[in-house]
């Protein structure tokens, strides 16, 4: 029988301890590849190094360290790597203790022989969690290729309306004021309904551009992000009567990536439309700031605050839809309390 290949990061302090458990688990039919780490130093080195094992079997004594803030919070959770404590003299409640500080299963090294099993336990939860992750990927990969989609779905509408609708009622309105001079305004009585059918069509022309600008915004493709952000801004002050400040450390902040561009601003429109219906706001405020090749948007209110909890208890899902389209471009939003009082909106997104 073909050996099953298994990548171990083992934290033991003896040598003797490391070689009887890599004997044990060879013996139950697995190709081992190891590193062993003995030391606290090598415990940082490996965190921060290679991530591909497939476990970590850890002594006692270093998985103690392990799961402290000291190892830069980096345990096999953070990892997706699955933890085995191998305790000395196991009772219940260490067991207990180790497994809900994060370990995937405890065994007593007097009865060594029980890790096979642990092993295939989680080799198999590994194996379902891996699986997971790429369906996951998948469903981010067709949720990105629908919001693309969906964007050029609007911008050509946009263009259509433009040049069809809008071009159609300027020509009527044009042809309107030339009946409206023939018109002998002392004594034709249609003078009024003409004036009153140019009144409306500059209301429909309006409308039209305000259309247009909803579909795809033309101040994003003219002025770049940041005069896009300022005039949604402006836009929500004018219809909400909502206070706003915009900090940045740039003029301008180019992404080389128009449809990531397009869809950081849609992730800040769908920001401001959910925090907009919160009757209490009054304030917000919006920081823009590139740290080491990351742009990082901060959205702070004064508004009661929302969660992604509460919202998923009264049926909506608008910040989990929110968090899954970032995913989907390499970003990352969080949501948690502000400084002012409402909900902070973070988003990181590689440049």
């Amino acid at each position: 029988m073909e050996k099953v290949a298994l990548n171990i990061l083992l934290l033991e302090e003896a040598q003797n301890d490391a070689a009887a458990l890599l004997h044990t688990v060879e013996q139950a039919g697995y190709a081992v590849v190891h590193e062993r780490v003995s030391t606290r130093d090598g415990i940082y080195r490996a965190l921060r190094g290679h991530t591909d094992w497939d476990l970590i079997v850890a002594g006692e004594s270093l998985a103690s360290f392990l799961f402290t803030e000291s190892a830069a919070n980096r345990s096999g959770d953070d990892l997706g790597i699955p933890i085995i404590i191998v305790a000395e003299d196991l009772d219940i409640e260490r067991m207990v203790g180790w497994i809900e500080t994060g370990a995937f299963d405890v065994v007593d090294r007097k009865a060594l022989s029980a890790i096979t099993v642990s092993l295939s336990r989680a080799l198999g939860h590994q194996n379902r969690a891996n699986q997971l992750a790429i369906t996951n990927q998948h469903l981010r990969c067709l949720l990105h290729h629908n919001e693309q989609i969906r964007e050029r779905e609007r911008s050509d509408i946009a263009r259509m309306v433009h040049d069809d609708l809008g071009g159609l009622m300027t020509a009527i309105k044009m042809e309107m004021r030339q009946l409206q001079k023939l018109c002998n305004s002392d004594t034709d009585e249609g003078y009024e309904s003409f004036a009153l059918i140019d009144n409306q069509l500059d209301s429909a022309i309006k409308s039209v551009r305000h259309i247009i600008t909803e579909l795809h915004p033309s101040v994003l493709d003219n002025l770049g992000l940041v005069a896009a952000i300022e005039w949604q801004l402006q836009e929500l002050s004018k219809q909400k009567n909502i206070k706003y400040q915009l900090v940045n450390n740039r003029s301008n902040i180019e992404i080389n990536d128009s449809e990531k561009e397009v869809a950081l601003f849609r992730l800040f429109q769908d920001v401001l439309r959910t925090l907009s219906s919160d009757g209490e706001i009054t304030q917000i405020a919006v920081t823009l700031v590139i740290d080491n090749g990351v742009l990082i948007m901060e959205i702070d209110n004064n508004g009661a605050g929302i969660s992604e909890e509460d919202e998923l208890q009264q049926g909506h899902y608008d910040i989990l839809s929110m968090k899954e389209r970032s995913l989907s471009i390499g970003a990352s939003l969080e949501v948690c309390a502000g400084e002012r009082g409402g909900s902070r909106f973070s988003l990181r997104v590689p440049m």
